[in-house]
Parts: C-alpha cells; structure tokens; sequence
C-alpha cells in the first residue's frame, strides 16, 4: 500500500513539474555561454547558496533577461548583473537582504539602474523578453512586474542609494524575527488595479 500511495504522489510531482518547472532547470539551459558562466549561472549559484524562496528566483531571472537588451549593461561582468538583479529581486519582494555573497558597490549600481529603466520603460519588458526567449515561462512575472511598476512602485520607497544603507536594511531573518517590519506593498503582495 505504502508503495502504491508513493507512485500516485510521484506522479501528481511529476505533473507539477511539467506544468511549473523549476526554475533551476531553466537557469542550467543557459548556464554558460562560450565557456564562460553567464549572468543565469551565477544567479543560480548566488540562489542555491542562500536558499532563495523560487519567486524571488523567478524575478530575479526575469530582471537578469531585461538587461541583456540595455547596451548601459554591457559593461558589467555576468557576476555583477546577477547580484544587481537578485539585489533588487529581494527589494522588489520584500524579503530582506540575504547573507552577504557578493554585494558590492557595482552590483548596487546595476540594481539601480534596472530599477530606473523599468521605472520609464516596463510596459516594454514583455515585448522584449519575448523577442529574445519566446519558449519563456515568465510572463506572470512579466506582466506582475509592468503592473507593479505602472501603479504600486512608488509605495514601496527607492532601492538604497550606497552600499553601506543597503547592507543596513533588514534581513530576512529580522522580517521573520520581528525586528523590521515589512514594507506592506511588494511585487509578492500588491493590491489589484481597479
């Protein structure tokens, strides 16, 4: 009996995973190009060494796709735009800063340069992605976020200007913890347009 119950479970995963992949597997797809890991694969690695909840994953990737359209984001090493782009995938979420892993002065400067070019051009962002990945399974995401960005972005208050605020703001572990309460309107949790 415990074996039958175990193969029926196994196959509503597998069902939820054909429906919802992972989004690990989709990060691995494009983990490398030229030899060279890419901004996806160090997301990946930044992710599974914090233990990221999927969602700010999901955003994250999703940021990390807008970028590759922005000429102002090539100079920036992949390592870079991956922690500017988890950066403000946690603050877009509300989730706190992590550990620190990597946060440095540039990777605050990515963070704020996505968040001011999705501030004047995210009704774009699905458009874009699409011209670059059209298998993409983000557009949840995508349209969450240019809703975000059209009527609720300015309730959540700006990305922190220097590092030394951003690494001054809570963590997940003081939101969990009571010590910091957090912001009431996030991309998680934002009322719908009327």
């Amino acid at each position: 009996m415990a074996s039958s119950t175990f193969a029926s479970l196994h196959t509503v995963l597998e069902e939820l995973k054909r429906i919802d992949p992972p989004i690990e597997d989709e990060l691995l797809d494009d983990g490398f190009a030229d030899g060279y890991k890419s901004a996806e694969g160090w997301l990946l690695e930044y992710t599974n060494l914090n233990k990221e909840p999927a969602f700010v994953k999901r955003v994250a990737a999703v940021l990390i796709s807008f970028t590759e359209n922005y000429y102002i984001f090539h100079p920036y090493p992949p390592y870079i735009i991956a922690m500017g782009a988890l950066m403000l995938a946690r603050h877009l979420c509300g989730t706190g800063r992590g550990p620190p892993i990597g946060e440095s002065e540039q990777a605050l400067e990515v963070m704020a340069i996505i968040d001011r070019t999705l501030g004047n051009e995210h009704s774009l962002m699905p458009e874009e992605i699409y011209s670059l990945n059209p298998k993409s399974s983000h557009w949840e995401i995508l349209h969450r976020l240019d809703e975000f960005y059209e009527d609720w972005r300015e309730d959540l208050g700006p990305v922190p200007r220097t590092l030394e605020l951003y690494l001054s703001s809570p963590t997940a572990v003081d939101y969990r913890a009571g010590r910091a309460k957090r912001p009431t309107v996030t991309l998680m949790h934002f009322p719908d347009r009327i």
